[in-house]
């Protein structure tokens, strides 16, 4: 074993001057060629372990490095060797992994070809202008590189293209209805032309949604829609806010949802109330001022109906109400008075509870009052024995009504009616108290009886002085049956003969 101090050495020999020139040489060309094999291997190294992760995929990370370092091997060697050196120097492994890797290209290529062709259906090129010319840029630098045969490269910006394509088929619903409310918007806003863009859009996404078609029926009445706002502004310029409102009616059939209808229509409503509640308040004051407080009122009661929180409205009612009240009184006043000439106290007393009503302490009214009810009291009495005189029959009733006659002569300046009321009781108790004679005839052994009056006893004849009046007489005797009979004494029937027997023996 030798020491690891000992160098060793080749035994030097002797050659000839042309040989010894020509080993120097492949000496020379073999240590080149070493170094050259050993920068290829770090480059490689470096390659695949810093460079390459961040720029293909994991399927490509398999194969790519395979070409990319076929294609730089064989690149530099063939740049630092002769024609007969790179002939011996083809590697049919750098070939078949650069063959893959143009393959590979080739797949997502098609791929994003496919998938483009399927957008182009939908109009993606309207809908979505800015990303297709995205992609079809990345897609021609893919072209360029894939013509240069950097197809690891070309891979990579094939497949940037195939995902923002496949990315922007799988948004084709969100933006659908993304467009749909941007033409809900651009319609509720009365753009035309961006509504039409934005349905054409929305039609190549979905042709036959409903939403879609509802969206159309609001779209096609958006031109009349925007006329009658516009015939509606001249028309309120012109005053004529009813008719305005008339048209804003009219188009909101058209379209229910319409912002610009509905709010053009609250706008002139508003405006067309504050006018009918301005008019309305002048032609009240102007009642108010010529005393036609039923006008006034009507016309305050329909500007409270357009504005019921109206201050203005509340002055003005309240103004009108202590008009109507002093107004309501002086007629009060006025009718009691020429009711109580008329001896219409009934009324004349309605008239004065009314205005106590209306305020307590009214001294007319009070005094009215206390003047009017007695009156109207001794009124209804008197009425009652005139209307119904035959109450006076009776000695109760009588006595009465010869009070109340009393009481009636007692007023100090009777009027005509009061005057006809004593003489009509004057007489109907005359009548009443006046006797007329009647005549009973008997056989004097009946026992006579006449209710109300007295016991007359047996008899043959006898003659009474009654008043007039309804009377019931009976009559009695051992071993008969009794007898009854009812008469009526009157003027008309005076001198009247009753004839009592109880003949009917049992």
């Amino acid at each position: 074993m030798s020491d690891n101090n000992d160098i060793l050495t080749p035994t030097p020999f002797k050659t000839a001057g042309g040989e010894k020139t020509l080993n120097i040489r492949q000496e020379k060309k073999v240590a080149r060629w070493l170094l050259v094999l050993i920068s290829i291997l770090a480059c490689i190294l470096l390659f695949v372990t810093l460079w390459l992760p961040s720029l293909v995929s994991e399927q490509q990370n398999n194969a790519l490095p395979l070409t990319d370092v076929a294609n730089s091997s064989s690149d530099y060697i063939n740049s630092n060797l002769s024609p007969e050196e790179t002939q011996d120097t083809a590697s049919p492994w750098a070939d078949a992994a650069l063959e893959k890797s143009k393959q590979n290209a080739l797949e997502l290529a098609a791929e994003a070809a496919e998938i483009q062709s399927r957008l182009e259906k939908f109009g993606a090129p309207i809908w979505a202008p800015d990303i297709i010319k995205d992609v079809e840029l990345v897609a021609s630098n893919a072209d360029k590189a894939y013509r240069a045969k950097e197809y690891g490269l070309a891979a990579v910006e094939y497949e940037k293209a195939r995902d923002t394509l496949l990315t922007l088929e799988t948004s084709m619903p969100d933006r659908f209805e993304k467009i749909l409310s941007d033409l809900r918007l651009s319609i509720d806003g009365g753009d035309i032309q961006k509504s039409e863009d934005l349905f054409s859009q929305a039609s190549l996404l979905n042709t036959n949604s409903s939403r879609l078609a509802k969206l159309d029926l609001r779209m096609n009445t958006l031109p009349q829609i925007l006329t009658a706002i516009e015939q509606s502004q001249l028309l309120e310029k012109q005053g004529q806010l009813q008719k305005a409102v008339m048209i804003l009616q009219k188009a909101s059939q058209l379209d229910l949802e319409h912002p610009l209808v509905l709010d053009a229509l609250e706008i002139t409503n508003t405006k067309l109330t504050k006018s009918q509640f301005d008019k309305a308040m002048s032609l009240g004051y102007q009642a108010l001022e010529k005393n036609n407080l039923p006008t006034a009122r009507q016309q305050f009661t329909q500007a409270k109906t357009l504005d019921p929180l109206s201050i203005e409205v509340r002055s003005a009612i309240t103004e009108l109400k202590e008009l109507e009240m002093r107004s309501r009184l002086f007629i009060l006043r006025r009718e009691s008075a020429a009711l109580e000439s008329q001896e219409n106290w009934i009324a004349a007393e309605k008239r004065f509870s009314e205005a106590l009503k209306r305020d307590k302490n009214l001294l007319f009214a009070n005094q009215g009052l206390a003047r009017v009810a007695p009156r109207r009291i001794l009124d209804q009495r008197l009425n009652g024995f005139i209307e119904d005189p035959e109450k006076l029959k009776i000695r109760k009733v009588a006595q009465e009504a010869a009070n109340a006659l009393s009481d009636a002569r007692q007023i100090s300046r009777p009027g005509p009616r009061l005057k006809n009321q004593i003489n009509t009781m004057a007489t109907l108790l005359e009548e009443a108290n006046t006797k007329l004679p009647i005549k009973i005839l008997s056989d004097g052994l009946t026992n006579i009886t006449l209710y109300k009056v007295a016991e007359l006893g047996s008899f043959n004849s006898r003659e009474l002085f009654l008043r007039p009046g309804s009377y019931t007489a009976a009559g009695f005797r051992n071993g008969y049956r009794d007898i009854r009979i009812s008469f009526d004494v009157t003027k008309e029937t005076a001198p009247l003969e009753i004839i009592i027997k109880c003949e009917e023996a049992i």
